[in-house]
């Protein structure tokens, strides 16, 4: 194959034509460089170029493979990037209440035996959540634990249980309450938390990780007046 280094490279078009005897017509010599290429046969006494024609077709087809897999290659960038972005703006204007919170909440429907709950919830930030709250010895129970998640910009929501404590059962449990926190940022900052509690008891013997509350009792909503982020100082 003629090639940068060959010898016929810096010669004219007409040189070389003239050193193929049979060589055809319309004929594109650019020294290797040529969308048609050609071989030298290494033969003095029988000085000509022949064409190559399954180089020329294969060389064509290798060049549209390597376009394939640019073009798949730098669609998958692109992907890559915009999924990367979206998620990005996904994380950075979702709620964030990542802290312990001090606040109360009071029944929306009276009467109700609870005129007030003061708690303190701390949420991680692996969506784990822990709660105590001002009932612990009134109504003996155990902290509180669950998960959250953001609903968005300034919202979230938290589902949590503890066990209610009975002296008098064999096995000291006397049954569950699940809490659902709904709660939203006041603005101008998100460093305070309205919102709602809704509570159901779980006798014992029922499932408090039941979706649907089977057998649950509702205990009614709470209004949750205001939570305050503790800042350290």
């Amino acid at each position: 194959m003629t090639n940068g280094g060959g010898s016929d490279c810096g010669k004219s078009l007409i040189s070389i034509q003239s050193t193929c005897r049979q060589a055809p017509k319309k004929l594109k010599f650019h020294c290797g460089i040529s969308t048609e290429k050609y071989q030298k046969v290494d033969k003095p006494e029988n000085n000509y170029c022949r064409y190559d024609q399954n180089y020329t077709k294969g060389d064509f087809m290798n060049s549209r493979k390597i376009a394939v897999i640019a073009a798949v290659v730098l669609a998958a960038a692109v992907a890559v990037f915009l999924t990367h972005s979206m998620t990005a703006k996904a994380q950075i204007y979702m709620f964030n209440p990542v802290g312990t919170w001090y606040g109360n909440a009071k029944p929306l429907v009276l009467p109700n035996p609870l005129t007030e709950v003061v708690m303190i919830p701390t949420f991680f930030a692996d969506g784990n959540v822990i709660a105590n709250d001002s009932h612990e010895t009134t109504n003996p129970h155990t902290t509180a634990h669950g998960r959250w998640y953001a609903t968005g910009p300034y919202s979230m929501t938290a589902t949590f249980i503890w066990m209610n404590l009975d002296s008098k059962a064999s096995n000291g449990l006397g049954g569950f309450f699940k809490i659902r926190l709904n709660g939203y940022a006041k603005l101008p900052n998100q460093d305070s938390l309205a919102g709602t509690l809704d509570v159901w008891f779980f006798p014992p013997g029922t499932d408090p990780l039941d979706p649907a509350n089977k057998g649950a009792i509702f205990a009614g909503t709470f209004g949750i007046e205001q939570l305050r982020r503790v800042k350290a100082e």
